[in-house]
């Protein structure tokens, strides 16, 4: 299958202007909070599924789905009736943060960013600055851009405890850097380790639906500080 997807997210690049997700009060509020062991975002199966291709535009399509799965929608987000259409947006908001005609050179995540806040259609966007951040947002807020270094281990889920995981193997080689959508937290499941659940812009054939686990000490190996929660009011 790693000859069959392709990637496209560009090395992570730390940014002291970057808004910290941690200093808003909007997260202070969650982290004090009670917060559910078992969360998800967005319709855990049977949502649409886009699929980038053989096209290095995940950046694009990750960015869309977090929209697609947040809890509330702006009111210039289109509705999307099909995975075309979603796809059509996914595409072209790649070229508008990379004017590449090819949609193959790939993209930052923060120039996808820069250019929804341009059009107003999120408002801002916080980066989240730890592991222990991202499961209080998934817990409390909503979904979350993730990007990371993609190892060759990692395009064909496992299957275990019923479902689909990302085997994360650093010795199996890099092939490149991937953005996806966090869309769940499980801290207590009924078997195997505590999990976040992605969703990947590789169609419904791959993994599960769609989506795999990635158990938290692998998104701990995974996580580089490419990660950011999505406002579509501002806090």
């Amino acid at each position: 299958m790693a000859d069959a997807r392709s990637l496209g997210r560009k090395p992570f690049k730390a940014d002291h202007r970057d808004r910290l997700l941690r200093d808003t009060t909007r997260f202070r509020a969650v982290s004090a909070s009670t917060l559910d062991p078992i969360v998800w975002w967005g319709m855990v199966n049977g949502k649409m599924r886009i699929d980038q291709g053989q096209e290095g535009t995940c950046v694009g399509h990750g960015c869309t789905n977090v929209l697609m799965d947040a809890p509330s929608s702006h009111t210039d987000f289109p509705s999307f009736d099909n995975p075309a259409d979603a796809h059509a947006f996914a595409r072209k908001l790649y070229y508008d943060a990379t004017h590449d005609d090819t949609y193959q050179e790939g993209a930052y995540t923060r120039d996808a960013l820069n250019v929804l806040v341009s059009r107003g259609q999120i408002a801002s966007y916080h980066r989240i600055t730890s592991v222990s951040e991202i499961i209080t947002t998934l817990q409390g807020i909503g979904p979350v851009t993730f990007g990371s270094t993609w190892y060759n281990s990692m395009f064909d889920p496992v299957e275990k405890y019923n479902n689909s995981y990302l085997k994360v193997d650093p010795s199996s080689g890099v092939a490149g850097g991937h953005l996806y959508c966090l869309t769940g937290v499980d801290l207590a499941p009924a078997s195997g380790p505590a999990f976040v659940r992605m969703e990947n812009s590789w169609g419904p054939g791959w993994g599960h639906d769609g989506t795999a686990r990635i158990s938290v000490d692998d998104l701990s190996i995974l996580y580089d500080g490419d990660c950011y929660l999505l406002s579509e009011t501002g806090f």
